[in-house]
């Protein structure tokens, strides 16, 4: 068990109040820690009718007599105990539930106090449970944004990292990189005998996969952990729709930095992202997603569905439509958001149109090409972020981002090692670099200093 200046003592017998403070119809008391049950047993009594004679593991109503109160003034409640190793926190825990009356619950807290039982910290039990292996940090530190989440999209953002959103692809991800790092270290253990080393082309092939799930995760955590006051617009449509010449042409974008713009279908496998001013002077992030298509394998999946994403959270979604296009596309799969609105853009304006779209009205035409009817398309994006105004993005995923940039980083240099065709040791060394930064989002790898910086945001309780 971890000791430290930043910890508090980990074996000791905690309590704190898991519910809102105040007065309330129902209050939690939260005990956990070495002899939780005897502690919370010498001052509960089951009621008769219930047929229990003790605490127990299931949930039995009864009374707590407060130390000092007489017996015609015990409290009644519901109580539980969990054994070592089959609760939340990992140890021996127990939870009172009573009438939340603010009297009650300071008298049930103080007797429990007097009982030996010390008052829990910010984020302790939720820092047993991740010591335990309850939870991984990543998933603990989404608790912290479940409680701080001040508008829908944060709450949904939280929801989606405690369910596993992100820590789910990451914990896959860190397999990957362990099976692939010992294939390569049993061949450089074992060169001289049978075991060859890994050809270069399959080496290749498996860090190109790699660095894809790093740079998918990469893009989910992007826009997490600050606060943002740009007015996010993404471009959405078929393959081939324009998309990228109109997204390098609104973001301002020099050749060096462009998206990159091809005949071929599917050529923008995640969403790419740019920040501009408009000419009016409001901040806008331009977001280009990948073309709306049938997935041919898992990373293809994972960068339509986290392109679909990226659109639903959007404060505006531009639908690209080609104006040669043989009909126009329903979007009937596409569900906005109650906060989303959306433009029907006709793209490529610079080609002769289909006769069949050309009464069609409330749609703007434009060439990225060309730039004709950009400065139309900007005047309502402004607009339209005039009205909406400024959003707030979750603030709960900030200190991960540094270690998946640098995981992103360590498996582009093992990508340029392997096509340079530089020793395998180095290669090695990059690979356990990412395994390493990958640890340290999950929990695998932290200091006592690191993780009392994280639970000490917590509340008191959880």
């Amino acid at each position: 068990m971890l000791q430290g200046s930043a910890l508090p003592n980990l074996e000791d017998l905690i309590v704190a109040l898991a519910s809102a403070p105040g007065a309330a119809l129902r209050a939690v008391i939260r005990l956990s820690g070495q002899k939780a049950a005897e502690t919370l047993a010498s001052v509960w009594k089951p009621l008769p009718d219930t047929g229990a004679t003790a605490l127990s593991t299931r949930w039995t109503q009864g009374e707590f007599l407060p130390i000092g109160w007489q017996d015609t003034e015990a409290i009644p409640a519901m109580a539980r105990m969990w054994k070592h190793g089959t609760g939340y926190t990992g140890q021996e825990a127990a939870e009172v539930h009573c009438l939340g009356a603010v009297p009650c619950v300071e008298a049930i807290i103080n007797t429990l106090n007097r009982l030996g039982a010390r008052g829990a910290g910010p984020g302790e039990f939720t820092l047993r449970a991740f010591l335990a292996g309850r939870v991984d940090l990543v998933r603990a530190e989404a608790l912290l944004g479940l409680t701080h989440a001040a508008t829908a999209e944060q709450l949904a953002d939280a929801l989606d990292q405690h369910a596993g959103g992100i820590s789910d692809p990451m914990a896959r991800l860190r397999e990957d990189l362990l099976d692939y790092l010992a294939d390569i270290e049993a061949g450089l253990d074992f060169a001289d005998e049978d075991l060859a080393q890994l050809p270069t082309a399959e080496s290749l092939n498996r860090v190109s996969r790699l660095l894809a799930q790093a740079m998918l995760i990469a893009k989910k955590m992007q826009g997490r952990g600050h606060l943002s006051s740009v007015f996010r617009v993404a471009l959405v449509g078929l393959p081939n729709a324009g998309k990228s010449t109109l997204f390098n042409r609104l973001a301002g974008l020099a050749d060096d930095q462009a998206a990159l713009v091809s005949t071929r279908p599917g050529t923008t496998r995640d969403w790419l992202s740019h920040k501009s001013r408009l000419p009016g002077g409001t901040s806008v992030e331009w977001i280009d997603t990948a073309g709306w298509q049938s997935a041919s394998n898992t990373i293809e999946e994972q960068a339509q569905s986290l392109g679909r994403a990226e659109s639903e959270k959007a404060d505006l979604v531009l639908i690209c439509q080609p104006v040669d296009c043989e009909a126009l596309s329903p979007y009937s799969d596409f569900v906005f958001q109650s906060n989303s609105r959306a433009l029907q853009l006709f793209t490529c304006a610079d080609r002769p149109p289909n006769p069949a779209i050309l009464d069609h009205e409330n749609a703007i035409w434009v060439s990225g090409l060309t730039g004709a009817g950009v400065a139309e398309l900007l005047e309502k994006v402004e607009v339209e972020a005039k009205a909406r105004g400024a959003k707030v993005v979750a603030p709960h995923l900030a200190r991960g981002k540094e270690h998946v940039e640098k995981l992103v980083q360590h498996l582009r240099a093992a990508h340029s090692l392997i096509l340079e065709e530089d020793p395998v040791e180095l290669v090695a060394f990059e690979v356990r670099a990412a395994v390493d930064e990958l640890g340290a989002v999950l929990g695998n790898i932290y200091s006592d200093d690191l993780l009392g910086r994280v639970f000490s945001r917590f509340c008191i309780g959880k």
